[in-house]
């Protein structure tokens, strides 16, 4: 197999896998912004899909599995005044502050 007809492999294995997933998440989602889907999608090509080569779609699943868990509990969050979306929902829950947007 030549290099050319593995990165159109590639590009093509990215695309169906991007696709799936993110029609998971956008039916998973009732009200997601476009602001926060954009910069989730450009987080999960840059960081996922185009970090590695898949054998399978179980691998995708379960590698997607523990990268959303990092994404939505441990990693810190701008929007979040830099902290990881678990301290900021612990925060929230041990005071009167209104959720910022």
């Amino acid at each position: 197999m030549s290099y050319q007809q593995l990165t159109e492999g590639r590009r093509y294995q990215i695309s169906v896998l991007s696709t799936i997933i993110l029609n998971w998440y956008i039916s998973s989602q009732v009200s997601h912004n476009k602001m926060v889907f954009e910069r989730f999608n450009g987080s999960f090509r840059r960081e996922f899909l185009d970090a590695y080569l898949f054998e399978n779609l179980s691998q995708v699943r379960d590698m997607a599995w523990f990268w959303r868990l990092d994404y939505n509990e441990e990693r810190t969050h701008e929007s979040l005044g830099n902290l990881p979306p678990a301290a900021y929902r612990a925060k929230l829950e041990n005071s009167s502050l209104e959720l910022s947007h």
